[in-house]
């Protein structure tokens, strides 16, 4: 019994792959739409009208962490974490090594490792504080710069102080652009020292 007697009794075949033939005379079936199979489509994504928290050549040092302190305060407008991944932009580390960003080495390639830090006990002042005050500034050298604040928490019981440690990058597209090379936490939010933490 040949492929096309079986198809047309009903039958099948046991190859899929080898198409039935049709009935002469008869209409073509209409054409299957192609179904995605990629486990993003069900995602809707975010128009990002905030890109411009971020490295920017016309910001300036202090601009830099002031932006990144703001964004911090507000960390869940427009939504969740929002202030943590406007930090990890600022975050000049190579993604495929260890970081000592933290002041401890640790992978912080993908973001949700980045974001888990500041939901640590060190940290987790800077979420949603209520006011911050600057309380030195040095000029390492001529494209390193540090700053440290003094952070007041969203509980009263919560506060530390932070080192903001900057960088200028040359050459390339973030040619005279600020990043922060690493944030570290003097003591925990507790006056605990920091590397019990």
């Amino acid at each position: 019994m040949d492929v096309t007697r079986r198809a047309l009794a009903g039958g099948g075949t046991k190859d899929n792959s080898i198409p039935a033939t049709l009935p002469t005379g008869s209409a073509r079936p209409p054409p299957r739409r192609k179904q995605s199979r990629c486990a993003c489509s069900s995602i809707q994504f975010r128009k990002r009208k905030d890109w411009k928290q971020g490295p920017q050549f016309e910001l300036t040092k202090e601009d830099a962490v002031h932006m990144q302190l703001q964004a911090l305060m507000d960390n869940n407008k427009p939504f969740a974490d929002h202030g943590i991944e406007v930090l990890y932009r600022f975050a000049s580390f190579d993604p495929f090594q260890r970081s000592n960003y933290f002041g401890r080495m640790t992978d912080l390639g993908q973001f949700e490792r980045f974001r888990r830090m500041f939901h640590s006990a060190a940290f987790k002042p800077l979420l949603g504080h209520t006011q911050h005050s600057l309380l030195s500034t040095l000029q390492v050298s001529e494209h390193r710069w540090r700053q440290r604040v003094w952070v007041q928490g969203y509980r009263d019981f919560e506060q530390g102080t932070y080192s903001f440690n900057l960088v200028q990058r040359f050459g390339g597209r973030y040619d005279g652009i600020w990043f922060t090379e690493s944030l570290h936490a003097d003591a925990c939010a507790d006056g605990g020292p920091r590397d019990v933490c």
